[in-house]
């Protein structure tokens, strides 16, 4: 052989070699990426449960916030009996908050009247929208049950623990008695739960019987499935005694999470400050406000930017009808009138329209309720104190009502 031929004989070895070691190569990624490929797949596998997962999608958001009402239609004199605000997701110091109503708490609404919670609303979202609009708080959705309703919830977490503070006697819308608990610890049915939940007590005050329903409604939450699947299941067969405003599908997602919290005490609970006016309770703003935004900031109907703007109407306490005579003048501007009657205030001679908020809605206010331009007064640059909404109007004596 040549020396030109062994040159090309040692070449061609080179390359052989080179090329071995290059499959060799490749051959040892593929079986790693096999191996992590596997661990991966066994490290998490898919939830066959298919648990919630925030939607990414700009427009849909996740619910954060649900009213729960359960209403006792057990004659022609229908009540809501319970009423709490919950929230998941975004609460400061803890995973969930919830926020009991009495059933006296009177909400702004179009009536003549003062309309308490416990007088159902029309349409299926009932009196989430006034609530909304009363306490300056986001509402999504709402839950409403009927008292058979919440008695099968119950019964499909097989009964509640529930502490009676005294000998108690309840009693149907009728005046009728439906059963008597004894003071002490003890186990409940669905039957025996609601009624306990949302029956009458003689002499009780709304605060008593607000408690009560929160007993029942707070422990039957926390005993909830901690599966998505069978919390779904327990809504299906609760069937048309519950009705919400969001599918199954996003309602048992959101008690997934709220049952998961109340069952370790991770949420806040919030007392709504409130004055005792006469038979019913209304929302005193200057305390109600600043907790509901410390407590629920993302939920909050921003002062300022919130569309429509919450009118809140504030007026010394005679003559009485004040505030309301103001409602329907309000109504051409087509922004959220809110009953401030619990806010104290004195005597003047000239009204005042604070605006928080484009200079535009206080000048619309003044020309709604007949009042002077200069009565309106521009809040932006000025920080001696929060704001209750985004327009706050003090009545004064040259208000003449229409």
């Amino acid at each position: 052989m040549s020396q030109t031929d062994e040159q090309a004989e040692i070449l061609r070895r080179r390359r052989t070699a080179q090329l071995v070691g290059v499959s060799v190569a490749i051959a040892l990624v593929f079986v790693v990426a096999l191996v992590v490929l596997q661990f991966s797949t066994d490290a998490a596998p898919p939830d066959p449960e298919g648990s919630p997962t925030p939607s990414t999608s700009a427009d849909s958001e996740p619910l954060q916030t649900l009213m729960i009402r359960v209403i006792d239609e057990s004659d022609e004199n229908a009540r809501v009996a319970g009423n709490m605000l919950t929230g998941v997701g975004s609460v400061v110091g803890a995973s969930a908050v919830v926020v009991p109503l009495p059933q006296n708490l009177v909400v702004s609404s179009s009536e003549v009247s003062p309309r308490p919670l416990q007088r159902p609303g029309a349409g299926p979202r009932g009196s989430t929208d006034t609530v909304s609009v009363t306490l300056g708080v986001r509402v999504d959705a709402s839950w409403n049950m009927e008292r058979k309703a919440l008695a099968g919830l119950v019964d499909g977490v097989n009964g509640v623990l529930i502490d009676v503070p005294k000998r108690t006697v309840v009693r149907s819308n009728n005046g009728g008695v439906v059963d008597r608990f004894s003071k002490g610890r003890q186990r409940m049915s669905g039957t025996a739960a609601s009624w306990y939940a949302v029956g009458q007590v003689r002499g009780e005050s709304a605060q008593s019987a607000m408690m009560r329903f929160e007993a029942v409604m707070l422990t039957t939450l926390s005993e909830l499935p901690q599966r998505e699947a069978d919390i779904r299941q327990t809504l299906t067969a609760l069937g048309a005694l519950s009705p919400s405003t969001v599918p199954s599908e996003e309602l048992s997602g959101y008690l997934l999470e709220l049952s998961g919290q109340a069952a370790v005490d991770n949420y806040r609970r919030l007392s709504l400050p409130v004055k005792q006016i006469g038979d019913f309770a209304w929302t005193y703003y200057p305390d109600a406000t600043p907790l509901l935004q410390k407590e629920m900031p993302q939920e909050q109907w921003i002062v300022g930017e919130a569309l429509p703007p919450r009118v809140l109407i504030t007026a010394p306490s005679r003559p009485p009808g004040l505030i309301l005579s103001t409602r329907n003048p309000l109504a051409i501007t087509n922004y959220e009138w809110v009953d401030g009657r619990a806010v104290q205030v004195t005597e003047r001679n000239r009204s005042l329209i604070r605006v928080n908020g484009p200079s535009e809605w206080g000048v619309s206010v003044a020309q709604a309720l007949g009042l002077s331009r200069d009565a309106v007064k521009v809040m932006e640059n000025e920080a001696e104190r929060e704001p209750l909404a985004d327009v706050e109007v003090i009545l004064g004596s040259d208000y003449q009502p229409g």
